[in-house]
This record gives C-alpha cells, structure tokens and sequence, in this order.
C-alpha cells in the first residue's frame, strides 16, 4: 500500500478524510467542489454523519486517480498506477504526482480546465506545443509524457552549471544546451547528424 495505515480498519468515511487531509491535502471546501457540494456537507460526511455514496465514490476516483478497491473496501494501493496512454499519464501526473485539480493544472499551463478534462478523457489530443510546456512547466521527462519511458522527472542537478564553467559558456550557449536537451532521441539525432555533416564527426 502507499502508505502504513491499515485501510480496512477505516470506515469509508475516514478514508475520504484521510484521502482529503493527509494524501491529497485540501481543504471540505475543494472536496466538495469537485462532488458538487458544500464543505458543510464534507464536513459530516467525514465525521460520519452521511452516508458515501457510488457517485461521490465514483466522482472522487475520477477526479483523483483514486482506486475504487481502496476508497470503497480499503483494499490495495490508494492510486491507480496504470498509465498506458497519453492521457492516463497526464491525469496520473496531475492527480498522484502534483496533486493539482484540473483548474489548477490548467492554469499553469494557460489552458481552461475544460481542456485538461478533454485531454484526459481522450477527447482531445494535446499538441506537441502543451507537451513541451508540461514538461518544461513541472521538470517531467519528456520520453516519459509521450512514450511511458524513464522517470517521471528530470533530476535537478548542476552538470550544466559546471560546463558553463569548465567551458566559459556564455548565456545563450547555455540556453542552447538546455533546448537540446529538451529534444526528443528523434530530433537529437537528426540534428547531430547535420552538426557531425557540418563540423565533421571529431567536431573540427
């Protein structure tokens, strides 16, 4: 499981507490937003004094990438990992990953929330320009969005800060560094073979 608390041990109103407070981190208000109700109505819901229904079940695993083992019968990890797709990895980096609502998501990227449901439901397909964006905006690998491949992020290190001072790189030599780096294995490829066509292979 994600985490070391027993899941079966809670009633399902305490795991949508515990979901909403300690993994998700936001407030009944949120909560409600996305279940078309009031933080009041969270609030009991939480202490137990509704019940959970299917739909807000069902809405809360949508919204979240929640698995529904889990939420209702407290079985198995809390999110679902299966990400074949495009749009599975999108909606399992925003929900599991950034923990972001699709406003949220959206907004960072300059997109309407309307978008990021389409994108997710596969009703839309993002263009190359929002990938690029994603990946730039969160530090997401690139072969990972599109393809599945490596990690989820880039790892932060400073091997470019130290060639910018080994090699006295100015600033725009450094800026085309990092937009190579930001290619695809396709585009690197073809554009080293024009620099090896260009230079020649040893570089002189």
């Amino acid at each position: 499981m994600d985490t070391l608390i027993n899941a079966k041990d809670m009633t399902i109103n305490e795991r949508v507490r515990y979901l909403r407070k300690k993994i998700l981190k936001i407030t009944q208000l949120e909560l409600g937003e996305v279940c078309g109700v009031g933080g009041t109505a969270i609030a009991k819901l939480e202490k137990g004094g509704s019940t959970v229904t299917k739909r807000n079940i069902k809405t809360i695993c949508n919204e979240f990438n929640v698995s529904y083992d889990w939420l209702a019968n407290g079985i198995g990890d809390i999110f679902i990992k299966n990400n074949n797709s495009i749009r599975e990895r999108i909606k399992f980096l925003r929900t599991s990953e950034l923990k972001m609502t699709q406003i949220e998501f959206g907004k960072r990227l300059g997109s309407a929330g309307s978008t990021v449901v389409g994108w997710e439901k596969g009703d839309r397909t993002p263009p190359e320009a929002t990938i690029r964006l994603i990946c730039n905006e969160f530090k997401v690998n690139y072969n990972w969005l599109t393809d599945g491949d490596g990690d989820i992020f880039i790892e932060n290190n400073n091997s470019i800060e130290l060639l910018r001072k080994d090699y006295d790189l100015e600033d725009n030599e450094v800026r085309a560094i990092k937009a190579f780096l930001n290619l695809n294995k396709v585009e690197r490829k073809v554009l080293v073979y024009y620099l090896e066509k260009a230079f020649g292979k040893d570089g002189q």
